[in-house]
């Protein structure tokens, strides 16, 4: 945020965050948050290529939106009155904003040793917090929570899928993908794509195009796009490809990820990696699966 309004998220962030109270020194904190958001920051894979719509405020805590469907096509006539091709949306659907969590203790004799020798903190425990908090927000955006009524981009209702082939043979796994991408393409959704694979498929990329010079890996970045990942929260012989215009799929973030400080407890210290999240897939139809 910019100008004077800057000063006010701070202060109330301060309260459920309960900064005040914790035992740390103003240094300690900032090294502990900074450890986690750069930790989160080299975990997450869903956010290197998702629009992120917010932060909203801890206290925004349901979404309201709406998912598209139908023609994704324009129509030309000469009159106008034709009803083909209107988009609709089958459903408005009202979301509760999940909270993704991971809690860790500071014991009170690691405190009073780093401040009677003068040492660093060990953030080992807050780094660690924030990758389980990251792999989680990832495992959210890909393969949803039947649990809490939420669509990941596997299993979004409406997306489009190829049947996969055997990518131990030559070409096959190119071959796909740009079936993938011919698929959205020929739906109305264009570039920028990004590819997600599972780390099994990942790898199948990395052998050499018939007797080329190049990767089947190479190819996919110069025919399809130069967003490729891995995420291990994807598992076995899974990918996707989608159209990554904020329009049809992006990341509602509430609070981002932070620290907070719970309470002192037989003399100990207990804190929480915390952040607010949730994907919202607004046109299915621009998510292509490779199962």
């Amino acid at each position: 945020m910019k100008g004077g309004s800057a000063e006010i998220p701070r202060k109330i962030m301060a309260d459920y965050l309960n900064r005040s109270q914790s035992p740390l020194t103003e240094e300690q904190w900032e090294s502990m948050e900074k450890v986690v958001v750069e930790t989160a920051k080299k975990h997450l894979i869903g956010r290197r290529f998702l629009s992120l719509y917010g932060p909203l405020g801890a206290g925004v805590q349901y979404l309201d939106f709406k998912a598209y469907a139908g023609d994704f096509k324009a129509v030309v006539d000469f009159v106008g009155d034709g009803d083909e091709g209107t988009l609709y949306s089958p459903s408005r659907q009202i979301k509760q904003i999940p909270m993704i969590y991971k809690d860790f203790k500071i014991e009170w004799r690691d405190l009073e040793t780093y401040a009677a020798q003068g040492l660093p903190m060990d953030t080992t425990a807050a780094a660690m917090s924030a990758a389980f908090v990251a792999e989680m927000e990832d495992d959210l955006i890909f393969n949803g929570s039947p649990q809490f009524g939420i669509e990941g981009l596997l299993t979004a209702q409406g997306r489009s899928f190829i049947k996969i082939g055997n990518w131990d043979e030559e070409v096959s796994a190119y071959e796909d993908i740009l079936k993938a991408a011919e698929t959205l393409s020929a739906k109305g959704f264009r570039e920028p794509y990004a590819l997600v694979l599972s780390p099994k498929l990942y790898s199948k990329l990395l052998k050499p195009y018939k007797n080329t010079q190049y990767l089947e890996i190479d190819l996919v970045r110069k025919a399809v796009t130069e967003c490729i990942y891995k995420s291990p929260v994807i598992k076995g012989d899974k990918a996707v490809l989608i159209s990554i215009d904020a329009e049809y799929v992006d990341l509602a973030v509430a609070q981002d990820i932070t620290l907070a400080f719970l309470e002192t407890s037989k003399m100990n210290h207990y804190f929480r990696v915390f952040e607010l999240v949730m994907p919202r897939i607004k046109v299915p139809a621009a998510i292509c699966t490779i199962e």
